[in-house]
């Protein structure tokens, strides 16, 4: 007898479909981002669109009814002043609109395609064990513009620490296949869907931004879910922010509230990476913390040497480093 996780895995297994994760802040974008996907796509009618659409009624406009009859597409909607973060939004999409596509596919609301990129996916990641992931920082694109295509890759390379959370950088260079790296990008992640089944977003990391690629990176690692960089640019972002509403808009409704919420979440994304966990409301931070908490399959130490990580994580007081984050989200 097949066991659930089995019978989900069949199932999912059964389909070509790949269920395609938005998660839009008051992003004009969108529209033209669901519209390359499908119009870019080989097989259009196996996309599946979930969208976490979080936007302001009296000023947002969604043209949603002049996408194709056809098109799959779900959509929970969340008032722009109620929304938690990225992370908490990718959760949302998970938990509410994902359900058997075979296929993951995670990008920005602000996102191009190259012709055939569904197809280039699939058989991309056909080439690598079962669960693999291809994920990188896409090359940009500017709006009003014709895309400029680029052979070059990025590939993610540790930078520093910013108030003791790993951030990455990238460097550029062409590669023939996928190449194994152990950094992941929320922006670009195409992988079986069974993944984050496996790895699900946590919900109680609200207000977060800094931070999340990390703990998803090493979530992946030490549950033996490997990162490969894709060999081709077929998807481009636009990295320019200027044209629109950003989240930290609904930090002047209520600054109070806001910055509660992110230093709860600071605090609980130290004490997953064991960086340092702090005595301060400890049932709060560790509210269901064994669903969200790394694998033990590999150590976090492991993963930190293999990363280069090791040296300036050990060198930083992060008992420090959390008094300054307190006293800097109250004192700007």
């Amino acid at each position: 007898m097949l066991t659930k996780l089995e019978e989900k895995i069949k199932l999912i297994n059964s389909n070509e479909n790949i269920f395609i994760s938005i998660a839009c802040y008051r992003d004009s974008e969108l529209i033209p981002t669901i519209l390359s996907a499908y119009h870019n796509a080989n097989k259009p009618n196996n996309l599946y669109f979930g969208i976490c659409l979080q936007y302001k009624a009296t000023e947002d406009t969604f043209d949603f009814d002049s996408l194709p009859n056809d098109i799959n597409i779900k959509i929970k909607k969340v008032k722009w002043y109620k929304a938690r973060g990225p992370m908490y939004a990718r959760y949302l999409i998970n938990q509410y609109l994902l359900k058997d596509e075979k296929y993951y596919l995670q990008i920005d609301s602000h996102t191009k395609f190259i012709k055939g990129w569904d197809t280039f996916h699939i058989n991309e990641l056909a080439t690598l064990p079962l669960y693999s992931v291809l994920s990188t920082y896409p090359p940009g694109y500017h709006r009003n513009k014709k895309l400029i295509e680029r052979k070059n890759i990025n590939v993610l390379k540790y930078k520093k620490l910013l108030r003791g959370v790993p951030i990455f950088k990238t460097i550029q260079k062409q590669i023939n296949k996928p190449e194994r790296n152990l950094f992941w990008a929320a922006g670009y992640s195409f992988s079986n869907s069974i993944i984050f089944k496996k790895i699900p977003f946590d919900k109680y990391l609200k207000n977060i931004f800094m931070g999340e690629e990390f703990l998803i990176a090493l979530r992946f690692y030490t549950n033996n879910i490997n990162v490969y960089t894709p060999s081709k640019n077929m998807v481009y972002t636009l990295w320019d922010r200027d044209y629109r509403p950003t989240f930290w808009e609904i930090r002047r409704k209520n600054k109070l509230k806001f910055n509660l919420m992110a230093f709860l979440s600071y605090s609980r994304f130290l004490k997953i990476c064991n960086f340092y966990n702090p005595s301060i409301l400890q049932d709060i931070i560790s509210f269901k913390l064994e669903k969200y908490t790394i694998g033990n399959h590999q150590t976090i130490q492991s993963f930190l040497k293999e990363t280069g990580i090791e040296k300036n994580i050990h060198e930083t007081n992060y008992k420090k480093q959390y008094l300054k984050y307190y006293f800097s989200l109250n004192n700007d």
